[in-house]
């Protein structure tokens, strides 16, 4: 019955022919030694044996199909725990905090692996669940299930297991090898996180789905291979993952979340996308590759669409960047202090460049503008030192603040019949310009839009200009001759 010896002082205990452990029916008697549960029991139930700190051996006969909630929770003096063969469900917190628990045999009958079951067991070193001789019924193992077991190595998954649950492994510190079953479709946030050995994990053919944080800071993680089928890289993944060197994508991947990659030192090669033509096309998210600092290459297959905002920001030896044709968008700050960049050839499907794009790309020599885009964004190619050419199409309206500031190399443009706004410092400190055209589309030049131009000469404003800002030409120390025509007010 439920209660019926909480907080007893007896040593030992026999249950007879006892056919069910009532909850919380031992709970707290911190004298109890050693309990022997009869092959009749059917079920433990919640906080059965809870608090039962000197407790040092647990055998679940093989009649035992469910194990309840925090059935043995901070048994901290227990060191062997025998799982018998009909266990079908093992509840929350079941064994959490079981220090002394080194090995987990986890028989193929269970379905259910609740949350954090084993939490908190700091010696429990290897972990098998799922057995050949007996069909493999679980399918989750839930939240919390193993967090923090400092001691755990190895890890074995059965083939039935669909689902491992947020957090499940974080924390296991020592662990280095995860065999994972052919039935697994998702991992959850978190699962295996600041887990600084692992080094080995394979991911079936089955995997659908990788959480947030899934895989943070595993810095032993140098081979990691994505099934072709995979479909979600969840936000922050991968992120600090400093021992990955290649990295391939698949084209069954729709999302790679925000700061997926961020900061894996490691990582040197890239390919996005490799694989049959997918349903949807590939979207890669805003901080995806930020600070993969040793990224040298990067392939791009034609299946991405979206380079999202700082996508590859600070990857400082990215040299060789290869776009897939149907690329439309390069968003803001895409490919910011890639100071190794030299060449970047835009696809034809590119609408616009946005603001940052490839700000501080110092050793961009050259770089033609698709006829497609319409604006070029704030300080796109800010401190863009190397660039020495650059064509604009006829189809940009708009130059925005700073575009081609600091673009030192720069020696001449020429801007399209169709651009009316030249904005704030849009060309201000090209040193090494020294004649410009300004079409007749233009009605408005900005506020130090050509200021430091120190090689300019000449320059014609036409009738369209109504508008030059304060300082445009601030500073243009070769200039000899200037027209401002009668439309100027």
């Amino acid at each position: 019955a439920a209660y019926a010896f909480s907080g007893a002082q007896f040593t030992e205990l026999d249950l007879g022919n006892a056919e069910m452990i009532g909850m919380s029916a031992f709970e707290g008697c911190e004298s109890l030694e050693e309990v022997i549960i009869p092959d009749g029991v059917t079920a433990i139930g919640n906080s059965a044996f809870k608090n039962c700190a000197r407790l040092s051996i647990i055998v679940i006969p093989d009649s035992v199909e469910t194990i309840g909630n925090s059935a043995f929770e901070n048994c901290t003096g227990v060191s062997s725990i025998t799982l018998g063969k009909s266990l079908t469900s093992i509840g929350n917190s079941a064994f959490y905090g079981c220090n002394l628990v080194q090995t987990i045999n986890i028989p193929g009958a269970v379905k259910n692996i609740g949350s954090s079951a084993f939490q908190g067991c700091k010696a429990l070193a290897t972990v098998t669940i799922g057995d050949d001789s007996i069909p493999e019924e679980l399918t989750v193992i839930g939240n919390y299930a193993f967090k923090n077991c400092p001691a755990l190595v190895t890890v074995t998954i059965g083939n039935n297991v669909s689902s491992i649950g947020n957090y499940a492994f974080q924390g296991c510190d020592a662990l280095v090898t995860v065999s994972i079953g052919s039935s697994l479709e998702k991992i959850g946030n978190e699962c295996f996180s600041d887990n600084d050995s692992l080094a080995i994990i394979n991911f079936p053919a089955s995997l659908k789905h990788i959480g947030s944080y899934a895989f943070k800071n595993c810095d032993a993680l140098v081979s990691v291979v994505l099934p072709q089928g995979l479909e979600e890289i969840w936000s922050y993944a991968f992120q600090d993952c400093d021992g990955i060197v290649e990295l391939v994508i698949p084209s069954s991947v729709k999302t790679i979340g925000s700061t997926a990659f961020f900061g894996c030192d490691a990582l040197q090669k890239l390919t996005v996308g490799e694989g049959p033509e997918p349903i949807d096309f590939i979207a890669i998210n805003m901080d995806a590759f930020n600070r993969c600092s040793n990224l040298h290459t990067v392939i791009i297959s034609d299946y991405v669409k979206t380079i999202g905002q700082y996508a590859f920001r600070g990857c400082k030896s990215l040299t060789s960047l290869t776009l897939g044709k149907n690329v439309e968008t390069i968003a803001r700050g895409a490919f910011l202090d890639c100071s190794a960049l030299t060449t970047v050839t835009l696809t034809a499907d590119i609408m616009a460049v946005e603001a940052y794009a490839f700000e501080g790309c110092k050793s961009l020599t050259s770089i033609v503008i698709p006829d497609g885009v319409t604006n070029i964004g704030d300080e796109a190619f800010f401190g863009c030192s190397g660039l020495t050419s650059i064509v604009i199409p006829d189809g940009v309206t708009n130059i925005g603040v700073e575009a081609f500031s600091g673009c030192s190399g720069l020696t001449s443009i020429e801007i399209p019949n169709g651009v009316e706004i030249i904005g704030w410092d849009a060309f201000k400190g090209c040193s090494g310009l020294t004649s410009i055209v300004i079409p007749n589309s233009v009605t408005s030049i900005e506020y130090n839009a050509f200021s430091g131009c120190s090689g300019l000469t000449s320059i014609e404003i036409p009738n369209s200009v109504t508008s030059i800002g304060s300082s445009a030409f601030y500073a243009c120390s070769s200039l000899t001759s200037i027209v401002i025509p009668n439309s100027v007010t």
